[in-house]
């Protein structure tokens, strides 16, 4: 990957500010480091340590990112500080530059930390085919941070013991542009793909190593392709110049019944729509939510149930965009195609559920969303005790899926 080896530089920047063992502890202050790199120069202009058990010649190593990565990791493990502050840094070299904003931490323990504020970083790529590419990373704040496990993974080279924890993250998100290779820079309308991220925030309370209760927002994230290009005529085809999508969620857990409550977990598209997923999950094992081989978290999500579960859409475009593009590809209207296709649902969803009785107002529900495509709600409920995922998984008989789930289609509510 082009410029992958400085990628680290800023992976360093971060780390460093993570791990430790507290010893006897002192101040340290470096100025103007210059470390020559294979295909550049980086620069830090000034480094505080407050309360530190490195010495100053460790804490130069642990900077020197043309340094062994392993080498630094293990300084890392033992690193402590009360206070750390780089007030900024830059690389330049053949293939581009990378402008480092001040990064502070503070409450460096074992690994842990307090907090961490990186103000951002500006990234210029060049001699790319077709142009140059842009990054910009927004500021990033993360309080109440446990790395101590993921540094002693890779350490060791454990990826099953891989774990971390961070009670709040906020995340200012990022403006990335690149060229698309198969473009000219001087094509109509430029050669540039184009992706964003307005923001991401994330906080969760722990009990012990287990989150008890978790909420994320992820807001608009935005693909824009060259107008020129195969991917954007394919978008315009069915109506859209680009993607914007957000996400949240909120999540409860209890550790004494082991069940989790999704309260909602809502994507929303702009132009598109907003599906709203809402449900509980039962015997899920505390397995699930740290450290352990694929082997070991397979065997425990076996064992979970599923009890309730809401599925609710709304169309804000995607459907009648769907139906447009479909219909000018037969040639036909697309109040024809969606009477044909209701139909047509209409006719054969009863047989392909087997002729269940249930299948009827599934059918009906079906109908009422393919004529007029506003909402439509999903809700499945086991009928009696919690439905084992792997019965659900392995269903291919309707009749026996009716048995153990209700399930209630509402259209256009």
């Amino acid at each position: 990957m082009i410029f992958s080896k400085h990628v680290r530089t800023a992976a360093t920047a971060v780390l460093l500010c993570l791990s430790a063992l507290p010893v006897i502890a002192g101040d340290l202050t470096l100025d103007n480091l210059t470390i020559q790199e294979e295909k550049g120069v980086l620069r830090i202009a000034r480094v505080d340590v407050t309360n530190t058990n490195l010495t100053r010649e460790e804490l130069q190593r642990l900077l020197d990112t043309s340094a062994d990565g392993k080498g630094s990791l293990e300084l890392l493990a033992r690193f402590s500080a009360d206070r750390m502050a780089i007030s900024g840094a830059t690389f330049a070299g053949d293939e581009g530059t990378m402008i480092f904003a001040p990064i502070l931490a503070i409450g460096i323990d074992k690994g842990r930390l307090a907090r961490l504020a990186a103000d951002g970083v500006d990234i210029a790529l060049k001699n790319l085919e077709g142009g140059t590419a842009d990054l910009k990373i927004g500021a990033l704040e993360i309080e109440r941070a446990d790395f101590a496990a993921l540094l002693n993974a890779v350490l060791v080279g454990r990826p099953d013991l891989i774990d971390f924890q961070a009670e709040k993250i906020v995340w200012a998100g990022f403006d990335f542009s690149m060229p698309d290779a198969h473009l000219k820079a001087d094509a109509p309308g430029g050669n540039k793909i184009h992706l964003s991220l307005r923001g991401l925030n994330a906080t969760t309370t722990y009990q012990g190593r287990l989150p008890v209760l978790s909420s994320a927002y992820i807001n608009n994230l935005v693909v824009e392709l060259p107008p020129t290009s195969e991917g954007a005529r394919n978008l315009a085809s069915v109506g859209y110049k680009k993607l914007d999508f957000s996400i949240s969620g909120h999540m409860r857990y209890d550790p004494v019944t082991r069940d989790m409550t999704i309260d909602d977990y809502t994507m929303t598209g702009v132009d598109v729509g907003r599906l709203v997923i809402a449900g509980k999950l039962g015997n899920l094992d505390p397995a699930l939510f740290g450290p352990g081989t694929p082997e070991v978290k397979m065997a425990a999500s076996i064992l979970a149930n599923l009890s309730a579960l809401e599925i609710r859409f709304v169309n804000e475009g995607a459907v009648d965009k769907g139906f447009a593009y479909a219909a000018a590809e037969q040639g036909k209207t697309a109040p024809a195609l969606r009477s044909e296709v209701s139909t047509m649902a209409g006719q054969m969803l009863p047989l392909l559920l087997g002729g269940n009785p249930a299948a009827l107002p599934l059918a009906r529900g079906v109908q009422d969303f393919l004529r007029d495509s506003r909402n439509f709600t999903l809700t499945l409920k086991s009928r009696g005790a919690p439905v084992p995922l792997s019965s659900l998984a392995s269903l291919g008989d309707p009749a026996t899926f009716f048995a153990l789930v209700d399930v209630e289609l509402k259209s256009n509510q």
